[in-house]
Formats: C-alpha cells, sequence, structure tokens
C-alpha cells in the first residue's frame, strides 16, 4: 500500500472503521461493564496502598499511579473501563494496516490489479484483524486498558514502524522502532529480541525489493550507519526504563522491602528479567506454543513466496498441510475453547502478553494459508501450466483440455466457499464474545467485595482469606475509609510482613503481627485487648470459642465485634442470600471447568466459600437462639453453595477415594473404628449398617448412624439410634448428652434434661454437658413465656 491513491485512502477509512466497530461491538457486549477483579492489585499499589508484588509491568503501573494520584481512584476505575473497548478499537486499526503490510507480495501485486481482488485481499485482513482481537485472551484483556492491551499495542507500533521503513524507505521509522523496542524490552525479555527480528526483517524485505537503488537502507553506509543509531537508541530507552522501573520499585517499598537501596533492586530487578521466561509457561505451554503456533508460521513464511507463485502448481501434500495449519491455527482464536491450547494444561501460560502474541501469530497464519488459497483459486493461470507442465505446443490437445475443463469446473465451485470463508470464520468467533458468563461472574465477585466493605462499617481491620484482601482495601479507600485487610493465612515473607504492618504504631502489636495474623488475634482474644473491640473477621471464630466469649455476630458476609444494627444485619443478610441463590442457578446453567479463566474462577470460588461459611456462621446462631428453623434454612443453603463448589467436590472426590482405597480391605468393624476415629460419620454409617444386620444393639455402630442423621438434622432417625446405644451402655456420656441435644431439638425437654443431668453425673467437668443443661433450661424459660 505505497503511495497516495484513492485505494489507499479508502483502506485507512476501512482501518478506522474496523476500529470503531470492535469498539462498539465491546459496548454492546459489555465487555468493559465489570472491572476485571485481578486488575484490584494494580489499583492498590497505583494509590500506595499496598507495595508492588513484582517488578513487571511497571511501565503500566507508573501510568497507574500518576493518574490515581491526581484524579484519584473511582476516577481511575472508570477511566480504565472506558478505555478498554478504544484500546481494543486502536489495536485494531494498527493489526490492520501491520497484517496488510505483510501480505505475500503477489497479494499486494498481481492480486491488486483486479477490484475483486482488491476486496478479497481487505475481506482477508478484516477476517484475520478480527480473528486476532476478538480471540479470548485478548478479548478479556480488552476488559479495561489492562497492562496486556498497553504492551500489546507498543508492541505492534514497533512492528509497524519496521514495516514503515520498507514501504517509505526511511531509517527514520527503524530507528524509531529500535528505541520503543527499547522501552518494551525493560518490561519483558521477549521483547529483547526485537531488534534482531527487525533487521532480519528489512534485509529480507530489501532482498524482495525489484528496485533495489531506490530503497535507501540497501546502501551499506546508510544502513551501518542506521543500524548504530538504532543500537544505541535501543540500549539508551532500554536503560532508562529500567531506571524509572527500578526508582518507582524501590520508592513504593516494593516486595514489601521498605529499607531495601537501589544497589539490591537492581541486582533483584536484572535477576526476576532473566528469570521471568522461566516463569510464563509451564514446560508443556512452552511445547504447545512452539509446535501449534511457532512452528508452523516459521515453517509457512519460509515457503509463502513459493507457494503464492502463480507460475507453480500448489501440491497437494502442501494443500493439506496448510488446511491443518490453518484450522489448527483458526481453533485457538474460536468459541470453541476445547481447542485452545492454554487450557489443554491447568495455568499451561502464565504471561497473558506472552499468550496474546501467540494469538497475533495464529492469526497470521490463518491469514497466510487464506491467502495462499485465494491465490490458489482466482490467480493461477493452470491452461498455461497445464501446457508447461505437458510440454504441449498448444491447449488444444484432447488431454489438456479434458484436464482444464474438469479443473475449471471444480474452481468454480472452490471460489463460492472462498468468497464465504470470511462470514463462516467469524461466524465462529464474534458471537461467542457476546458470552456473558465471565461478566456474570466478575458482578458476582464486585458485588461480593462492595458488600463487604459496607458491612465492615467503621471497623479498622478485616480479618480474611487474603483472596479479595486488594480490592476490598481499594474500594474502603474509595468510600474514605481506611480499613486494613489482614489475611490470616499469610505467611512470615517480607512482603507479608510489610502488609500486616501499614499503619501499625504500637510496638506491642507491630510484634505481634510480624509472627503472623493468626497469632497476633488470638493474643489479642485471649487478653481482650481494645483492639478488637471493632474489627471485622471473616476467619478466626474458633478463638472467641476457646476463651469462652461471645462469638461476633454474623451478617451476610462478615462478622463483627461490635455487631450491626438490626435493620442493617437484616439487609445484608438478605443480599448475601440473594448472591448464593444467584451463585447457585449459575452453576445450574453453567458448566464451571469450561467458562471463564483461572483468575477468575479462582476468586469466584472464594467468595462461593465466604458465602457457605457465613451461612453456618449464622446457622450456629440461630441454633443458639433455639430458632431451629432458620438454622435448618441456612444450613441447607450452606450444603448447597458447597454441593455446586467445584473445589469442594474436588476435595470430597479425592477424600472419599482415599477412603475407599485405604478402607478397600478393611472388615466392618476396622471400617467403623476408622470413621469414628475421624469422625466421618458418613464413612463409619457404611460399615454401620452392615454390623447391624447381625447385632441390632451394638451400641458403636448405631452410635455412628445417630450421628450421621443428626448431621442431616433427621432427630427422629437419630433419637433411635441414639438410646439404642443405652442397651449396652446406658451410662456412657457423649451418648446421654448427644441424645439430649437431640430431644432438645424435637421439644422433649423433660427427657433432654433427665438425660443431660445422667450425663453430668458421670462427668462433672464437660462445658458441653453444661452448656445442652443450660440450654434446656432457656428453652423451659422460653416456654413458660
Amino acid at each position: 500500500m505505497i503511495g497516495k491513491n484513492p485505494q489507499t485512502l479508502l483502506d485507512k477509512i476501512l482501518a478506522w472503521l474496523l476500529g470503531g466497530a470492535v469498539a462498539l461491538i465491546a459496548v454492546l457486549s459489555g465487555n468493559n461493564v465489570e472491572f476485571p477483579p485481578e486488575l484490584w492489585e494494580k489499583i492498590a499499589v497505583a494509590a500506595k496502598l499496598r507495595p508492588p508484588t513484582n517488578e513487571f509491568p511497571l511501565l503500566f503501573q507508573i501510568s497507574l499511579s500518576w493518574f490515581v494520584e491526581r484524579f484519584g481512584i473511582s476516577a481511575c476505575v472508570d477511566a480504565l473501563k472506558i478505555l478498554g473497548p478504544l484500546a481494543l478499537g486502536l489495536l485494531s486499526v494498527v493489526s490492520y494496516r501491520l497484517l496488510s503490510g505483510y501480505l505475500p507480495p503477489i497479494m499486494k501485486g498481481d492480486m491488486k490489479r483486479t477490484k475483486l481482488g482488491r476486496w478479497l485481499i481487505r475481506a482477508l485482513v478484516i477476517q484475520s484483524v478480527l480473528i486476532f482481537v476478538c480471540s479470548e485472551a485478548v478479548w478479556f484483556a480488552g476488559r479495561v486498558l489492562s497492562p496486556e492491551i498497553f504492551m500489546l499495542i507498543i508492541t505492534l507500533l514497533v512492528f509497524l514502524f519496521a514495516l514503515f521503513a520498507v514501504e517509505k524507505s526511511s531509517s527514520f521509522y527503524f530507528i524509531l522502532a529500535c528505541g520503543i523496542s527499547g522501552v518494551v524490552a525493560s518490561e519483558n525479555l521477549f521483547a529483547f529480541l526485537i531488534p534482531f527480528v527487525l533487521r532480519y526483517h528489512l534485509i529480507s524485505k530489501y532482498r524482495t525489493l525489484t528496485d533495489a537503488d531506490e530503497f535507501a537502507l540497501a546502501n551499506p553506509l546508510v544502513f551501518s550507519v542506521a543500524m548504530r543509531r538504532a543500537a544505541f537508541l535501543f540500549v539508551l530507552c532500554f536503560v532508562c526504563s529500567c531506571a524509572v522501573n527500578i526508582s518507582f520499585y524501590t520508592s513504593n517499598g516494593g516486595g514489601g522491602e521498605v529499607d531495601v537501596n537501589m544497589f539490591n533492586a537492581a541486582s533483584r530487578y536484572l535477576l526476576n528479567y532473566f528469570t521471568q521466561l522461566k516463569y510464563a509457561m509451564t514446560p508443556m505451554g512452552w511445547l504447545l506454543t512452539f509446535v501449534i503456533i511457532a512452528l508452523p508460521l516459521v515453517v509457512v513464511t519460509f515457503k509463502l513466496q513459493a507457494l503464492t507463485d502463480d507460475q507453480k502448481i500448489l501440491p497437494v501434500h502442501h494443500a493439506c498441510l496448510l488446511l491443518l495449519a490453518g484450522g489448527i491455527a483458526l481453533l485457538q482464536s474460536s468459541g470453541f475453547s476445547g481447542f485452545h491450547f492454554w487450557k489443554w494444561e491447568i495455568n499451561a501460560v502464565h504471561d497473558q502478553y506472552l499468550l496474546c502474541l501467540a494469538l497475533l501469530g495464529s492469526s497470521i497464519l490463518t491469514m497466510m494459508v487464506m491467502s495462499v488459497f485465494i491465490v490458489d483459486v482466482f490467480q493461477r493461470n493452470y491452461p498455461k501450466l497445464f501446457q508447461e507442465m505437458f510440454d504441449c505446443e498448444n491447449v488444444q490437445e484432447p488431454a489438456v483440455l479434458k484436464v482444464v475443463k474438469g479443473l475449471k469446473a471444480f474452481l468454480k465451485y472452490l471460489r463460492i466457499p472462498i468468497l464465504v470463508s470470511p462470514i463462516v470464520f467469524l461466524a465462529f468467533v464474534i458471537p461467542y464474545r457476546f458470552n456473558s458468563v465471565p461478566r456474570e461472574m466478575s458482578s458476582i465477585i464486585n458485588r461480593i467485595i462492595l458488600q463487604t466493605v459496607a458491612e465492615c462499617g467503621e471497623a479498622s481491620m478485616l480479618f480474611t482469606d487474603g483472596a479479595y484482601d486488594a480490592a476490598i482495601e481499594v474500594e474502603a479507600a474509595a468510600k474514605g475509609k481506611n480499613l486494613k485487610a489482614i489475611s490470616m493465612m499469610s505467611k512470615a515473607s517480607m512482603y507479608d510482613v510489610a502488609l500486616r504492618l501499614r499503619g501499625e504504631k504500637n510496638e506491642e502489636n507491630i510484634s505481634l503481627l510480624k509472627i503472623g495474623a493468626a497469632d497476633a488475634l488470638r493474643t489479642w482474644v485471649h487478653g481482650r485487648f481494645d483492639c478488637v473491640s471493632n474489627i471485622a473477621i471473616q476467619l478466626g471464630f474458633e478463638l472467641w470459642q476457646y476463651n469462652r466469649l461471645p462469638v461476633p455476630e454474623a451478617a451476610g458476609l462478615v462478622a463483627k465485634t461490635a455487631g450491626f444494627a438490626d435493620k442493617d444485619k437484616k439487609e445484608w443478610v438478605s443480599a448475601a442470600k440473594g448472591l448464593s441463590e444467584e451463585i447457585i442457578k449459575f452453576h445450574e446453567k453453567n458448566d464451571f471447568e469450561n467458562v471463564g479463566y483461572p483468575e477468575l474462577n479462582r476468586l469466584f470460588v472464594f467468595g462461593q466459600w465466604r458465602l457457605a461459611r457465613m451461612c453456618r456462621m449464622r446457622a450456629n446462631a440461630a441454633d443458639r437462639m433455639k430458632d431451629f428453623k432458620l438454622s435448618e434454612e441456612e444450613s441447607a443453603l450452606a450444603d448447597k453453595l458447597d454441593k455446586c463448589n467445584p473445589e469442594w467436590r474436588k476435595v470430597e472426590e479425592k477424600t472419599r477415594w482415599i477412603g475407599l482405597q485405604s478402607s478397600s480391605q478393611l472388615t466392618p468393624r476396622e471400617g467403623l473404628k476408622l470413621g469414628l476415629d475421624r469422625a466421618d460419620f458418613r464413612m463409619a454409617s457404611s460399615y454401620a449398617k452392615r454390623i447391624l444386620d447381625t447385632d441390632p444393639n451394638d451400641m458403636n455402630a448405631n452410635f455412628a448412624l445417630g450421628m450421621k442423621y443428626f448431621t442431616e438434622k433427621l432427630y427422629e432417625k437419630s433419637e433411635i439410634h441414639l438410646k439404642k446405644c443405652l442397651v449396652r451402655a446406658p451410662d456412657e456420656p457423649a451418648v446421654l448428652n448427644n441424645l439430649a441435644v437431640v430431644q432438645l431439638r424435637l421439644g422433649k425437654l423433660d427427657e433432654a434434661e433427665t438425660n443431660a443431668v445422667r450425663a453430668l453425673k458421670r462427668f462433672p467437668s464437660s462445658s458441653e454437658i453444661k452448656t445442652t443443661l443450660r440450654h434446656v433450661k432457656e428453652a423451659r424459660k422460653e416456654l413458660r413465656k
């Protein structure tokens, strides 16, 4: 597309129209409605709520920090969501110009001489751009202006400037491309190879030019000077970018190393720089990327000139290989997620930037394969080729006429699928981008975050499992609150310690938090420190139980030591139940293993687990209040959440498999004993039933079944089996106490009190039996009222 003419202008208009169409699709599909949960960490670092966890990508982080400092967190989140579709649109414009420039020479030469040929080229480029931009990984990265999209646009601009260097015969664009690649290289080791690729690209382009004298870089002197300047600019930009990154990293306490110096930070930066590719993909991920994307692309690129030569007939085996390679490449961008190579192994690809580049390669491969077949169907002069092949003097010989006639008929029908192929190809890509499942998952996660912050109220600390901590702190800061999320699962690394110590002034608390969040909370609860008078918790409830203190009041997603106003609690519980029902319906409609992506799925499961956990806390509270109906409702909801939780199911299946393997050779009594030792009443009851067939009054077997029915809230059945235990062990305290609890649930207060008193005589120091007696007496008082 060299030169200024109406066709070039039309291509520019088409490129911008395509970019606008992609941005419009992103908006209409709601791609940018929900903020990606995994980017909350970036916002937290930009708002200086948390130190950076790693050294890359800091260029994006620096820009984000500047924006947050001037406009605030809420404005930053809104801006990123608005810029998401625009970034995808810009990516489409750059990709259109880039791919059209890298078409095979024959496609930009002979094919452009006809009107049909020009529109075939445009359709092919548009198709390839949409296959790339609308592929799952790129589309997900473009929900907002993310680090991956940011780096991807810059990388494509580098290759576009290299194309301009050839098209405009200018060394300026080549030098500029190398300078920008130096900036990109400071973030990703892979980008360090770009200048070498550009150099090879220029040399190969020079060799294909028919009029090399007009190509400025063909002059050895010009080329040498350009290479020196390009190398100098690359190194300068690389060093400056690294220095800026390291400075930002150290000034914000990167990795929690508050006292880190510049030398240590630079050493760590360079060490991680050269090891980042090791963690970008698993070995299987690298292998699959090479076999499915890189190798076919390299082979087709080197053979492209021969395959698109209109003076040759395309060999059948080459055509078959091209179809196979093109088909596999297309499937990487299609909506058929089962064919995506990065999903064949869980977390095969960790670096989304490299994955997006791989998908760019798959779209280029698809474009090259289609180029070969377009030339084959529309461009080749088959009569002439057959005449030369069979050494015929003219094409009127019967043998040649017969072959040519059959071939023309074949090509006539083959042109139809070629012409409609863009529509067919895009049908495998575009409709799937309107899939609302990831957006629905993100919506639920973000609502959990918003409700968690709202429930915390004026609490200064929230003890969590660590999954949503950054998002919670950012949302709290956006609302003007000072809420510190402390993970009970955090370790003793410098980064974890730095997170726990933020804003803490008390020396004793600092010493405790350095050891661990669980130890600090245990000491505070046991010593009844003032700092726990108004905190929010999601883990660690057993600490209050151990110290015989009232368990913090649970609402929808958190519990608070200061409690909740009745109106607020009712509102939060109702909202949490609504979220729980949504999650249950979501699992009924969708196969969780094939939706979303690893990070989104992980956060979704954590939110589901939290809701189930709080359901059980409310059920326990209802038990203490003797509201057994509410307790059963909450327990049933928690059971539903756990049963549709894929991670919970995996744990259950693994436990069941281990149990089957370990108990396959056990006798019924050995299996019963093992189940009771583990407090696994489901396992114990499976053996108990076999024992009761021959010994109906066996105490252990009846106890196992009685406790199994108790956990299932089948109190009548539980009472029957627990009473049978008393036939052979009439004074067993554990049986008497559990029977008293069951009878309390059934409203048989006289029998419950009698059995509890009998149990207490046998075990006077038992706090559990005393609690049962207290509940019976309280139930009597309630009944008298």
